[in-house]
């Protein structure tokens, strides 16, 4: 898979990097975890798939983050509250994760987090004087940070 943007871009010729990504969507049925490895020989940039697994979300964590992206209302404090939990979740398991890769003789260099998606709000409305639309996910990524050891990189 040819790749034009970060990290491959500002990647040295003949360096490679492995990167953990993490992603959820908003059924919030499971945690996808995908290794690859993203190299440039010369003008040539690729992706390699590494390995990959699905988790499922522990059934008290998914109708927590289920019932927040239905809900009309929510407070700050239990957007900020669920972010760090899902945070954690995100964090432990990419951690027992990249220690699997390690033992398979991989290490892994940065990690993305694509997040929990609990809104996707399309259509554009005016607030405060600029037209906005918009998605929102959650999982702190201070959390998987300190966890996994990883430099993470998020907010895609």
């Amino acid at each position: 898979m040819s790749v034009d943007g970060f990290p491959s871009r500002r990647l040295p010729a003949g360096r490679e990097l492995v990167v953990l990504g993490l992603n959820s969507g908003t059924s919030a049925d499971g945690l996808d975890l995908a290794a690859v490895r993203v190299r440039r020989r010369g003008t040539v940039r690729a992706i390699d798939f590494l390995h990959g697994k699905t988790v499922p979300y522990p059934r008290a964590l998914r109708q927590r983050v289920l019932a927040l992206a239905a809900a009309d209302r929510v407070t700050p404090e239990e957007l900020v509250r669920l972010d760090q939990r899902v945070g954690i979740f995100f964090g432990d398991q990419a951690a027992g994760f990249i220690r699997l890769l390690a033992r398979r003789g991989t290490r892994v260099d940065l990690v993305a987090s694509h997040g929990q998606t609990i809104r996707h709000v399309p259509r554009k409305r005016r607030v405060a004087g600029a037209w906005v639309n918009g998605t929102l996910q959650i999982g702190s990524l201070e959390q998987v940070a300190a966890r996994t050891g990883c430099v993470t990189v998020g907010d895609f």
